[in-house]
């Protein structure tokens, strides 16, 4: 018998979506995470998020997990703890998936036919396939496997995400491996490893490359500045750490999208800025900060007649940090939303505290704006408290549960499974979830403008801001409402 362990849950706000297709090895070869040699023969009309290109693929992709035996004789066994992780994710899901029904679909004839592909597979990789697709079946969200951490680190050295319908590179490591192939901010990506890089599937395709499939190469073909495109090659750079983590040791599920570097400092970047001319600024890049800190934060916007809360780049975080941010705007106990789970409702609700900031904001969002940070932007602008200015977000707003688990006897594999518990509802029963949050004031920054460092979302902001504290009024709504 495997032992595990379901060590705790843990309600956040996220989402990490997998495709499901036919067959393990159809997943592997489309996604392009076994080797495929000679040119693709795939159209562009099958339901794929990731839409390849007819390129040549030559990937070969190399998983390292912690204390995982590539040795032959050791492929049953690692069939066996695959196994075991299927049926303890199927379970999690089955007893804790906010629809009971579990959509209509015959949840043990999918289980089965899982474990069936587990035992065709002859690499962790394809086993791992095999689970994903189970979940993805629900078309969910929030529910999500989440493998074994690799002991592996791959650095590129660039972040990229939609800036409107276009990818765009944003952030470049000065001497890293993208820069040294040439890459710069507002490089615009088109292709990754044959896949078309689209606003849809770009989080996805991301999830796979650096995460649940990491890639030693990305092939990638950039424009600058709307010129003729170009073949780039990036090798990432390796380097260890530790051979066993939790996925939760440090950092919400949704930051293996971006790059290791830095995430904790990411997690807390909560400040304040005093603009002048009574405007208060304050960056919220996650909600899963010191709570302490951010309570010293909105003490000093408190003299504000209009604060601009910055949330660009929030992918979520705890509900009772949604809820501690959003009592500093409210004078009574408000419902924000409601979470509406399998055997009842719960009422999110903030509670009024102080100091109480009863001015009008301006809330700044874009793409990467998930979860909580979408929820804290619309419910204040469908009150008329908040103009909302930024890119369109992203649209994952569920609530999920964690649950920790772990197989083996004298080694311990640590993996685990996002379940969603419940879906979350605005007032007026919308839900974000697939729709995003449109912004009053649509902003998108141009590649010259992130080339150059210039940040014009944040200047309407302040403009409005401004022109707000001037007239005693709030800020005029763009057609976003």
């Amino acid at each position: 018998m495997i032992p595990h362990l379901v060590e705790f849950k843990m309600e956040i706000w996220f989402n990490m979506r997998v495709p499901t297709y036919a067959t393990v090895e159809e997943q592997a070869r489309r996604l392009g995470v076994i080797q495929i040699k000679g040119p693709s023969t795939t159209s562009g009309d099958f339901p794929l998020p990731f839409r390849p290109q007819k390129v040549t693929l030559n990937l070969v992709i190399l998983l390292t997990f912690p204390c995982f035996s590539a040795r032959a004789q050791d492929l049953q066994l690692h069939r066996e703890q695959a196994k075991w992780m299927l049926r303890q994710v199927s379970q999690d899901v089955e007893r804790n998936f906010y629809d009971p029904s579990l959509r209509g679909l015959d949840w043990q004839r999918l289980t089965a036919q899982a474990s069936k592909e587990i035992s065709r597979s002859n690499s962790w990789g394809d086993m791992f396939l095999a689970i994903f697709a189970l979940l993805d079946s629900l078309h969910d969200s929030h529910t999500v496997f989440v493998a074994p951490q690799r002991n592996v680190k791959r650095e590129f050295g660039f972040e990229a995400k939609p800036y409107g319908d276009k990818i765009l590179i944003y952030k470049v490591k000065e001497n890293g491996p993208a820069w040294e192939a040439g890459l710069r901010p507002g490089d615009e990506l088109l292709t990754i490893n044959g896949f078309r890089a689209e606003r849809s599937t770009f989080f996805q395709l991301m999830l796979y490359l650096r995460a649940l499939h990491p890639v030693d190469v990305m092939q990638l073909r950039a424009s600058r500045d709307g010129g003729p495109p170009s073949d780039v090659e990036v090798r990432a750079k390796m380097t260890s750490q530790p051979r066993v983590m939790e996925v939760f040791d440090a950092f919400n599920f949704n930051q293996l999208l971006r790059e290791a570097e830095d995430q904790q400092k990411q997690f807390n970047d909560v400040g304040y800025d005093d603009l002048g001319n009574a405007v208060g600024y304050v960056r919220v890049a996650s909600f899963m900060a010191d709570r302490d800190y951010l309570y010293s934060v909105m003490k000093k916007a408190r003299d504000s007649r209009v604060v601009v809360v910055d949330l660009r780049g929030n992918l979520g975080g705890a509900i009772e940090d949604l809820k501690f941010l959003a009592g500093f705007f409210v004078e009574q106990p408000t419902e924000i939303a409601q979470a509406v789970g399998r055997k009842r409702t719960e009422s999110l609700t903030a509670k009024p505290e102080h100091p109480t900031i009863a001015g009008p904001m301006i809330v700044l969002v874009d793409s990467e704006t998930a979860s909580a940070g979408e929820m804290f932007a619309r419910y204040f602008q469908i009150s008329r408290r908040a103009v909302v200015v930024g890119d369109k977000t992203s649209g994952r707003v569920n609530a999920a549960s964690y649950f920790s688990e772990k197989v083996g006897q004298d080694t311990i594999i640590p993996y685990g499974v996002e379940v969603a518990v419940a879906r979350v509802l605005l007032p007026g029963g919308e839900e974000l979830e697939n729709r995003g949050v449109n912004p009053d004031h649509l902003c998108i920054p141009t590649p010259a403008e992130l080339r150059e460092k210039r940040d014009p979302c944040k200047a309407l902001a302040l403009s409005l801001a401004r022109q707000s504290a001037n007239q005693s009024a709030p800020p005029s709504p763009g057609p976003g409402r």
